[in-house]
């Protein structure tokens, strides 16, 4: 899953059953339930046996989030029979607007050069506009990531992108 914007669903991003996937430079809005899950839903079936839930990556993605309409269980679904210490999470920004000191979600390993509790400086989510205004964290605070050249909206990703999908008076990707 590459550059796209999800907003308001129950959980963005769900990797069931997924092995060697790749979700980066997308701008993940108001998750109403879970920032992502990692299940597995099938082990064996007949004479295979399915490997579990892992060695996936999420990089340079930019997740918004009110904290209080997460769970207050797990911000992060880990369901069993997957392998969670496999993933990589690296240059994602973690926001919750309602309440930016809490931002940190609860990540099954380290992340490398994630941005946790500053405001990306959306344009104005409630119009839609997810572009980042002049001055943003997430501005030039990703990777480059191989299979992800394009943005959203089609335009080349530069050298040093973003966190997220959008861009500013710049190309952020």
């Amino acid at each position: 899953m590459i550059a796209n914007v999800i907003e308001g669903s129950v959980t963005p991003l769900a990797f069931v059953g997924a092995v060697d996937s790749l979700a980066a430079n997308n701008t993940l809005v108001d998750p109403t339930n879970w920032l992502m899950r990692i299940l597995q839903e099938t082990t064996t079936s007949g004479d295979y046996v399915f490997l579990p839930c892992g060695n996936n990556t999420v990089v340079n993605n930019l997740f918004y989030f009110n904290r209080a309409d997460l769970s207050v269980y797990q911000d992060i679904n880990i369901g069993p029979d997957t392998a969670p210490n496999t993933f990589i999470f690296s240059n994602n920004l973690w926001y919750a607007h309602d309440d930016p000191a809490n931002s940190q979600p609860d990540l099954p390993v380290t992340e490398t050069g994630g941005i946790v509790g500053q405001n990306p400086l959306l344009v104005y989510p409630s119009t839609g506009n997810f572009h980042l205004q002049n001055g943003s964290p997430a501005t030039g605070s990703g990777i480059q990531v191989a299979g992800a050249e394009f943005d959203y909206e089609g335009t080349n990703m530069e050298i040093r992108p973003a966190s997220g999908h959008s861009k500013a008076t710049h190309r952020c990707f």
